[in-house]
């Protein structure tokens, strides 16, 4: 099936349902809170009751741009469910049994998708953002995008390309940040509350992070952040988002990877690499996807044995 008969499947299921489900990845990130908030504000243009869920708690600071009283917690009866930003249906954490035994399903993103056996995929993998995705997609329904979707959609798009300085930013990004702009999104307010300010805690947690960081076959950095770290810093995970790019900063690392403890024996790895370098094949190799030079997964053990699994897998898989 081609990408227009997709789209038409796609709209013609928005079109019928009246009530609908969306769903963010756990361990969120600004792509899949935008996306989501976005399509939530122009699915309710359209008059649909309209859900939102993300398997995590807000941290204070996101929370000031993301208004919390609109996410749900328990999910109902609902016509149709849909993902963003999500391309294992197992990363959308303790919704994600109810999303995949559901009947009428749909996944919006820029990713290749693994674990979504009935979903109907929509995936555009030239964009660097899924928010540049649901931004297309409300033009496809003949739509403008309004100035509350946009400012949702530009935090996304900045936050995926590290502010436009990553490989997977092209001339249709830049177009469609402009796009973005125009349509009302504030360039300086949406940077300054999304990509630009962290708690004092997450600073600490930073300084862990770089404190643990184990160099291997010289160019290659791995670092871990415990739960008994977060409890310290007084921070939860998702204060502590995008920090695996820190890691990369470091002269002459090609490659880095930061392991977060989610629970007991549960941990986020999120791999970053510089250009010529392919981490998203490392992630796929314990169940999870992404880019070339940003990819991540979750994956069980202990810090000891992941650090460990990791930098095995880079040195076999660089």
């Amino acid at each position: 099936m081609n990408l227009t008969n997709k789209l038409q499947k796609v709209i013609e299921r928005i079109h019928e349902a009246k009530t609908i489900a969306i769903f963010a990845h756990t361990n969120y990130d600004h792509d899949c809170l935008g996306s989501m908030y976005a399509l939530g504000h122009f699915l309710k243009r359209l008059n649909k009751q309209v859900e939102m869920f993300v398997d995590g708690e807000l941290s204070e600071i996101d929370a000031r741009f993301y208004d919390k009283s609109l996410l749900s917690t328990t999910p109902k009866e609902y016509d149709l469910l849909i993902s963003v930003d999500c391309a294992d249906a197992n990363r959308l954490g303790k919704y994600a049994a109810y999303f995949k035994d559901h009947s009428n399903t749909v996944r919006l993103d820029h990713h290749k998708g693994i674990n979504y056996d009935t979903a109907f995929e929509l995936t555009y993998g030239s964009y660097s953002s899924c928010c540049e995705v649901i931004m297309e997609f409300i033009e496809i329904m003949g739509k403008k995008v309004m100035a509350a979707e946009a400012n949702y959609l530009y935090s996304g798009l900045i936050s995926d390309t590290n502010n436009f300085t990553n490989s997977n930013v092209t001339s249709q990004t830049f177009k469609n940040a402009v796009k973005l702009i125009e349509s009302g999104a504030d360039n300086a307010e949406v940077a300054e509350q999304t990509t630009r300010t962290i708690s004092y805690g997450a600073k600490m947690a930073e300084c862990k992070m770089f404190e643990r960081t184990q160099i291997f076959d010289k160019d290659v950095c791995i670092s871990y952040l415990s739960l008994r770290d977060f409890k310290n810093a007084g921070i939860s995970l998702n204060e502590f988002p995008g920090y695996a790019s820190k890691l990369l900063e470091i002269d002459p690392i090609n490659i880095a990877c930061l392991i977060k403890q989610k629970s007991a024996n549960v941990f986020c790895v999120s791999l970053r690499a510089k250009i010529g370098h392919d981490v998203r094949k490392i992630a796929e190799k314990i169940g999870g996807g992404g880019h070339p030079q940003a990819a991540g997964a979750m994956i069980e053990g202990n810090e000891k044995t992941i650090v460990e699994k990791i930098a095995q897998l880079i040195k076999e898989n660089r």
